[in-house]
């Protein structure tokens, strides 16, 4: 039963896996089970011949294995089986697969690149029945443990709770801003280079791979492209893909698409431009901040003082967007696996209904302003350097002259701007505390729903959102609103008019 079996070398197209299954639905077959994939046991997928050693992990779209080359002396690799039951299925696991062909086309120009990402080795298709396939792809290994597992798995936990084997970078400032620096310098590059064929859509701690040694260096790798869309076609197509991912990292888009809908994403062009282009610089970025955040201890050596204060309210407004987006996220997770048909449905109409994508949007606002507060007093480079490549990454689901790029991101982390020396972004905002004025008209104002406060020359306008939200929603949305404004009030000249200009306007219900 086996349809395609591509050794090395051999390409897969899309043509040929649809005549296959058109030849299957015109013939009389009988489906064959593969041999199943076990510890121990030896099996062959295209032309490489595999020892099967441990299940490496499994969830909704198949399971991964670890297992040997038995052909070459050092030759790990892991085992990825899916099980397709459409079509739609069929051509997620294609489009994973050309991806880890992409990556192994890379390595000769790009080895660093190839040791960050896993590369196609070799792959088969088995036909199970009408409109059923088993996928099997065979990929190198990338070394590390993933960063879930270095994180804590509850609020609060330091990096106590690390797994056998992996070392810890310690709980000071120093330490863990270098971590997390080092995250962004080796995958920013990586899925830079990644989006010239598609966006992973799936960057969650679970995904990205740490190896760390003796003295607390990382090397960071990224795995599971099983959500990866083509970019050629992602900008068109997006309203006929899952929205997928884990939604603790989802952008303000991405709430706001479960909770409207892509036709009302569509009259939003900001927002669409977002959820289109940033999926993966958000995902990052939020990764790269919850792990600064879980590793460092504030009791640490080398933080008091006027940067503590900042880091402490740093800590503060991560903690409560993180309730927050774990709040929402929680119950989708729930319906989508173990609830009832119209449970999801019903939480589509709540979440619109309260506003939910612009309470996510004023809590990311109030991290930026709290990185922007951080990065005026930073001592240490590293530190200074996360919090600019970190205001390149997250977004605030606010409208933006120009979209983020890796490359701004990969500016800001090769060059250490002193704060009285800020950096002029290609976003349309300088760092640094001249650019408090500039920076919060930017995140608060430009809202692309229009449900906040805007004003330019001079004129305050109150506009409406769509759908026209409740009392409740309104009231939500204001309180939301006040919050991110309350933000930045610490940092602004006491002579600056905006904020006694602007609070007094915005009335809670």
């Amino acid at each position: 039963a086996i349809l395609l079996c591509v050794c090395r070398a051999g390409p897969v197209t899309s043509g040929s896996a649809a005549t296959h299954r058109q030849t299957h639905r015109m013939s009389r077959w009988e489906p064959q089970q593969p041999a199943p994939l076990e510890s121990c046991a030896e099996v062959t997928v295209g032309c490489a011949r595999l020892r099967v050693n441990r299940l490496l992990g499994e969830g909704s779209f198949g399971a991964v294995w670890s297992a040997d080359l038995c052909d070459e002396a050092d030759g790990e690799v892991a085992v990825k089986e899916i099980v397709c039951r459409s079509d739609a299925e069929f051509q997620r696991a294609a489009v994973e697969r050309r991806l880890l062909e992409f990556v192994r086309a890379s390595a000769t120009e790009q080895p660093d690149f190839a040791r960050r990402c896993p590369a196609l080795v070799a792959s088969e298709v088995h036909v199970l029945g009408p409109e059923c396939w088993l996928v099997r792809l065979v990929m190198t290994r990338i070394a590390g443990e993933p960063l879930s597992k270095l994180l804590g798995a509850s609020e609060g936990a330091h990096a106590t709770a690390l797994a056998p084997g992996l070392g810890h970078p310690g709980g000071s400032l120093a330490a863990a801003s270098r971590c997390a620096v080092s995250m962004l310098r080796q995958l920013a590059p990586t899925l830079e280079h990644v989006s010239t064929r598609a966006y992973h859509r799936d960057i969650t701690p679970r995904n990205i791979l740490v190896e760390m040694d003796a003295h607390g260096e990382c090397s960071w790798g990224l795995v599971d492209f099983g959500l990866a869309v083509d970019t050629s076609s992602w900008e068109a197509d997006f309203a006929s893909q899952d929205i997928g991912g884990d939604g603790l990292c989802w952008t303000t888009s991405a709430w706001y698409l479960f909770s409207h809908g892509s036709e009302e994403l569509e009259r939003s062009p900001d927002l669409l431009r977002e959820y289109t282009s940033c999926l993966d610089m958000h995902s990052l970025g939020i990764a790269a901040l919850r792990t600064f955040m879980e590793l460092w201890a504030p009791g640490s050596h080398g933080t008091s003082g006027e940067e503590l204060a900042k880091l402490l309210r740093l800590r503060d407004v991560w903690r409560n967007f993180w309730e927050d987006v774990n709040r929402f996220w929680q119950p989708i997770f729930e319906a989508c696996t173990c609830g009832s048909p119209g449970a999801l449905d019903a939480l589509k109409a709540s979440y619109a209904n309260a506003g939910v994508h612009i309470i996510v949007s004023a809590g990311l606002c109030s991290i930026r302003a709290a990185l922007v507060q951080l990065r005026s007093v930073a001592t240490i480079p590293d530190v200074r350097q996360l919090c600019d490549a970190l205001l390149v990454l997250i977004r605030p689901g606010k409208a933006r002259i120009q979209l983020p790029t890796w490359s701004a991101a990969k500016t800001a982390l090769v060059e250490a701007f002193p704060p009285e020396e800020p950096l002029e972004h290609e976003c349309g905002f300088v760092r640094g505390i001249s650019s408090a004025s500039a920076l919060m008209a930017s995140d608060v104002y430009g809202d692309p729903w229009k449900g906040e406060v805007f004003f330019g020359n001079g004129v305050v306008e109150e506009c409406t959102p769509p759908g026209t939200p409740s009392t409740q929603a309104g009231s939500i949305m204001e309180e939301s609103m006040r919050s991110a404004l309350s933000e930045y009030a610490d940092f602004l000249p006491s002579s600056e008019p905006m904020m006694a200009t602007v609070l007094p306007l915005v009335h809670v219900a």
